[in-house]
């Protein structure tokens, strides 16, 4: 997909599919920054995990976090049809804090 000219691998994330580990992710976006560097690595969250409980969503970000990838990504929703705000809010909060969280968010330069 790279030498196809793709600037943006996207990879399950850890926690959200059965048997996909934060090793095998972590192994996956080393070598996606090895193979042509300057390509982003997305770690996306979904599977309908987006709409679980903002607990899970903080123990799923983690996981995402010590992938190493590059962009963190949320999901629809999928049954749901929307990912609740809650969950939004804690996935940001659990990879930046609420510091940054809140700046970002009463921020005019979206």
């Amino acid at each position: 997909m790279i030498d196809a000219g793709a600037d943006c691998i996207d990879l399950p994330c850890p926690g959200t599919r059965g048997g996909i580990t934060t090793e095998m992710i972590r192994e996956l976006v080393e070598f996606t920054h090895r193979y042509k560097p300057g390509t982003l690595a997305m770690c996306f969250l979904n599977s309908s995990v987006e709409c679980a409980d903002p607990a899970t969503i903080s123990q799923v970000a983690l996981k995402m976090k010590e992938t190493g990838a590059d962009i963190h990504a949320i999901g629809d929703g999928g049954f749901g049809g929307c990912t609740p705000p809650k969950n939004i809010y804690q996935l940001s909060v659990s990879l930046k804090g609420e510091h940054y969280t809140w700046f970002r968010m009463a921020s005019v330069n979206k």
